[in-house]
């Protein structure tokens, strides 16, 4: 079974490209501004270089990495074997031109000339803790295993990301019969618990399990068929620059598609970590000594960037950690020479 793994990025560094994000930010962006356009949606601080030489460990039996890109690549890009940019511009629908969410684009990764039939498609803060097989990602007949996290989808605190996830499950919800919520009780047993569901309710939505934020299977295919059936529900995603309270939270919508087809399986999975920037000190050092045992419990994990107003020493603890995860690793010595961690 060949598998691709693709990163969506964009460049920071750009001058031209942010100059046109910002023109088209002042006049679409209203309300909640830091989520939606914000510069901690697109700032590199090299972490795309460390995903990939962190694959190159861990995931090793990928036979092409993609990375569909906003702006000019990196000129560090070219040190890495088997890995090719893709201008989002040649993947996406010429009427939705330029666009600045990572949703549209994930949507139409399929189009990657060349690509596998079965991929892996990473953010560029997504991590491997271990080495991974292909078992770990699709089973013997070709099916993806989804990881699910243990919160609730549509109940987080970002109220754009929030309406997205909630669109998505009420769209599902039309046409699919949902799973329950696969961790036990729900997380209902406090007074901010009983409000969140309170307001689910309210919605319309069924409590069902996030998507876990790392690095998930995917089938081409089947993106021919998602796009069908929710051609209408797509609309509002194709009109929007940015993310926003019509969109959609695609990939979360796309796997539960392809379970409620029987084309998924579903795994809860406590040992694929979301850990935010906004994580105390003290986590960060649990989170550290968690990752780095040799007997660690963690597989992936995500090092999710969050604004800050003062220096919280995020940029420091992000390159060490990563730098003694891949202590004697296997990358080339080319390689190591363009490599910031």
């Amino acid at each position: 079974m060949d598998i691709d793994h693709v990163y969506t990025w964009v460049n920071s560094a750009d001058e031209d490209l942010m100059a046109l994000r910002c023109r088209y930010a002042e006049a679409e962006v209203k309300t909640d501004q830091v989520y939606r356009s914000g510069s901690v949606r697109v700032e590199d601080n090299g972490e795309l270089k460390a995903s990939i030489r962190n694959a190159a460990k861990f995931v090793p039996f990928v036979r092409h990495t993609y990375v569909v890109g906003s702006g000019s690549p990196p000129g560090w890009l070219s040190a890495f074997d088997n890995v090719t940019y893709i201008e989002q511009n040649a993947i996406l629908p010429q009427e939705t031109l330029p666009c600045f969410q990572s949703d549209l684009v994930e949507l139409y990764i399929h189009r990657i000339p060349g690509l596998s039939e079965h991929y892996i498609y990473s953010n560029d803060d997504y991590f491997f803790a271990k080495r991974h097989a292909p078992s770990d990602f699709f089973d013997s007949r070709g099916r993806p295993l989804v990881s699910q996290a243990h919160w609730i989808a549509a109940s987080g605190p970002k109220s754009t990301y929030r309406a997205m996830e909630s669109n998505a499950i009420r769209a599902l919800s039309k046409r699919f019969p949902l799973p329950e919520f696969t961790t036990g009780k729900l997380p209902e047993t406090d007074e901010v618990g009983r409000r969140q569901r309170c307001r689910m309710w309210l919605r319309g939505v069924k409590p069902v399990n996030a998507i876990s934020h790392v690095s998930q299977p995917f089938l081409k295919s089947e993106w021919q068929n998602f796009h069908r059936i929710f051609s209408d529900d797509l609309i509002p995603l194709h009109k929007q620059k940015f993310r926003s309270a019509y969109g959609l939270t695609v990939n979360m919508m796309y796997h539960y598609f392809l379970h409620a087809r029987g084309v998924a399986k579903l795994r809860y999975e406590p040992n694929h970590v979301l850990f935010k920037r906004s994580d105390s000190k003290h986590e960060r050092q649990r989170f550290r000594d968690r990752v780095l045992a040799r007997d660690s419990s963690i597989e992936r994990f995500c090092l999710n960037d969050e604004i800050v107003e003062q220096d919280d020493e995020w940029l420091e603890f992000v390159p060490a950690l990563l730098s003694e995860l891949l202590h004697g690793d296997m990358v080339s010595s080319r390689e190591n020479a363009h490599a910031d961690f």
